[in-house]
């Protein structure tokens, strides 16, 4: 099954963007998954439920998923990978986690982020067939 995967600002972004809901939930009906990756979370919450409150409401409809130790090596060869090809500062671990993660679904996958540069980088060197989405407006 195709998977949509959620970075931290898709994460923070859902309950209020209803570009963004439409849009998964147009493929949720196609029968795509959606995924969260865990680790994810640990930008995506501050422990103030004041600015943790959309999060929280996405969380109510999409659960996040564990990310693994094949996942973990396989987003530090693909950070390692980046910044080697690039003269820029290697991506940070969160974004490859989440293509490594996104890498690692059963199908095509679909990520939505506000980080496109980085992560369309990061998934350049996966072998599964990652597509980078802005969040849209």
């Amino acid at each position: 099954m195709p998977s949509i995967i959620l970075d931290t600002t898709a994460v923070t972004e859902f309950a209020g963007n209803h570009v963004l809901r439409r849009i998964v939930s147009r493929l949720v009906g196609a029968e795509w998954g959606v995924q969260i990756p865990a680790a994810v979370l640990a930008e995506a919450l501050s422990g103030n439920p004041r600015y943790d409150v959309t999060t929280h409401q996405t969380l109510r409809h999409i659960e996040a998923a564990d990310v693994d130790v094949a996942c973990g090596k396989l987003a530090g060869r693909l950070r390692g990978s980046v910044h080697r090809s690039a003269s820029k500062a290697e991506p940070s671990g969160i974004d490859a986690l989440v293509v490594a993660f996104a890498n690692n679904s059963d199908s095509h996958s679909v990520i939505f982020t506000s980080d496109v540069a980085d992560l369309r980088a990061l998934a350049s060197w996966t072998p599964q067939n990652v597509k980078v989405e802005p969040v849209p407006d």
